[in-house]
């Protein structure tokens, strides 16, 4: 007899145009991660870019922790400005007063025909949030 097979099928989920790239200059003058290499301390600015700028973001969080394990905290989104026919949204986290490992990934909510997005390491998107947590973006804070 045959051997039993298993088919792995991923689920279709209509994502949105946004991105999250750490050392790109958007919006202008200022990087998606600024600082990109922050101190201890410090107070970061995450931006998440949307296109079109009025049918795309209506709510998202940054999901962060300080080191590899443990659980996320969050800071809400919020609309920082349009440069073109791009938004751009941003939240702050105040990164730990000793050196540690940053991991985090963007959750962004759209209108109804969108799926929740979630933006990770090497600007990824995916509908499952699971795949965003095993993969998120990462970087050292130093003294």
């Amino acid at each position: 007899a045959a051997a039993p097979y298993k088919v792995n099928v991923e689920a279709a989920y209509s994502l949105l145009n946004v991105w999250h790239i750490p050392a790109n200059n958007e919006p202008p003058s200022v990087t998606m991660r600024n600082p990109l290499n922050p101190g201890t301390s410090a107070t970061v600015y995450f931006y998440v870019g949307a296109y079109p700028y009025n049918d795309s973001i209506w709510s998202g969080q940054i999901k962060y922790r300080f080191g590899t394990s443990g659980n996320w905290s969050s800071s809400t989104l919020n609309w920082d400005s349009n440069n073109g026919d791009n938004a751009y949204w941003k939240a702050t986290v105040v990164m730990p007063s000793s050196a540690a490992t940053v991991q985090y990934y963007a959750v962004i909510n759209g209108g109804p025909a969108y799926d929740t997005t979630y933006v990770y390491n090497n600007n990824a998107k995916s509908g499952n949030e699971g795949a965003a947590a095993a993969e998120p973006y990462s970087f050292a804070v130093s003294k």
